[in-house]
């Protein structure tokens, strides 16, 4: 300290007490920066990709004009960058507390399930409502200014996710665009070729023996198949006291109906399906939402995949009557078969209150009793259906 005054205009850089340094000492407690900040990044590098690059498919977004896909880069690199994050970084380090948050910052942001810290950029800022967009992964978060650091600079390896617009899409239909971006939403690695300002996309999937095949033009398969066999028609609109019958009861807020004069369609329907060789044309890559063929009970009926399990296992609900099964395989569905309206009607109960005794379970169970084999007649009051059962001597009051 020679030569410093007190009015010297000289400032005391560090101290060392028995050979410690006092201001590492400060740092590592986390109560002083460093005198000059570490570098930090201020830009992700650019990707550098070839002809064709491994991605998972998280969003597709569906516009008027195209479409666009968001994907995320397959293989550990996501893993090995978390990790040297963690070690890299810890919460409230003074070094790397921002002294400025403006929109396109560069930063690292703790996500609200794990509390772990992600790689971010500051997409809005509203007050001290941050929202930041995890780079990695895709998804956003609205934090806090305390919730938010800077990287450093070993971190600044190009974003694991991209959003690329989808060649061809301008030429798509909205049945064409909508089916695509069920079929690509299937957590499946994809195989994304590129050129100039637009991508493609292929399935990469594994035969039997665990070789590797390139489903190549996915694009193309997706809006013929769509051509031709399209989805289900809209629901046949309910008739004023109209009689129905019950098919299937999940619960009081979803009862699958089928109306009384649909009995002639499905005769033709199950005619129609009884002529159909199911075992020629099972489904190789089904997807959800889409239209198929299943068996329950030894029969062969309309459906649509609600989950994939595995390979062609599926979880699907039977078109036409409501009710839910899990087959080993589904089956294409032909433009004939796939014409008609789904004959079982989603319905739900009317001011319906449950019981604080009782459970949805034995509500749901009662409730099947008194409708079951009954003719039911839906009543329009106040745009909303009600059912009463001709049988029974009740009013318009919620069934108890």
């Amino acid at each position: 300290l020679e030569g410093v005054t007190v009015d010297s205009p000289s400032s005391v850089v560090d101290m060392m007490v028995e050979e410690v340094s006092v201001a590492e000492t400060l740092k590592s407690k986390k109560m002083a920066r460093s005198l000059v900040q570490p570098p930090v990044v201020t830009a992700y590098s650019a990707h550098e990709f070839g002809e064709e690059v491994a991605v998972y498919c998280t969003e597709v977004t569906v516009k008027e004009e195209g479409a666009s896909v968001t994907c995320q880069l397959a293989g550990q690199k996501v893993e090995e960058i978390q990790a040297l994050l963690q070690e890299s970084i810890s919460e409230g380090h003074p070094d790397y507390v921002p002294e400025e948050i403006t929109e396109g910052l560069v930063c690292t942001a703790r996500f609200s399930d794990d509390k772990l810290w992600y790689r971010a950029e500051v997409t809005e800022i509203q007050g001290d409502r941050i929202t930041v967009k995890f780079v990695d992964y895709g998804n956003s978060e609205t934090k806090r200014r305390s919730e938010i650091q800077l990287l450093p600079e070993q971190m600044d390896s190009p974003t694991q996710v991209i959003t690329v617009p989808l060649a061809g899409a301008d030429k798509m239909s909205d049945v064409d665009k909508n089916f695509l971006s069920k079929m690509m939403m299937r957590e499946e690695e994809l195989i994304m070729k590129h050129s100039g300002e637009e991508a493609a996309f292929f399935l990469v999937e594994s035969n039997e023996e665990g070789e590797e095949i390139n489903r190549s033009d996915v694009v193309e398969m997706t809006i013929a198949h769509s051509a031709a066999v399209g989805s289900y028609p809209s629901f046949p609109a309910l008739q004023p006291e109209g009689v129905v019958y019950s098919t299937q009861i999940d619960s009081p807020n979803e009862i699958f109906v089928q109306q009384a004069e649909s009995e002639e369609l499905l005769d033709t329907i199950a005619t129609v399906l009884a002529e159909h060789d199911p075992s020629k044309t099972p489904t190789t890559t089904p997807f959800v939402g889409q239209p198929v063929l299943g068996v329950f009970q030894g029969a062969l009926y309309r459906a649509t995949v609600l989950e994939v399990v595995s390979g062609s296992k599926c979880k699907v609900r039977f078109v036409d009557y409501g009710n839910t099964s899990l087959v080993d395989t589904v089956y294409d569905i032909s433009p004939e078969q796939v014409a008609h309206p789904p004959q079982a009607i989603r319905l739900s109960l009317d001011q319906f209150t449950q019981a604080p005794d009782k459970t949805a379970a034995e509500c749901t169970t009662a409730l099947t009793k008194l409708l079951n084999e009954k003719e039911i007649i839906i009543v329009e009051c106040d745009t909303t259906a009600k059912g009463v059962s001709e049988s029974d001597e009740c009013s318009y009051d919620p069934v108890r």
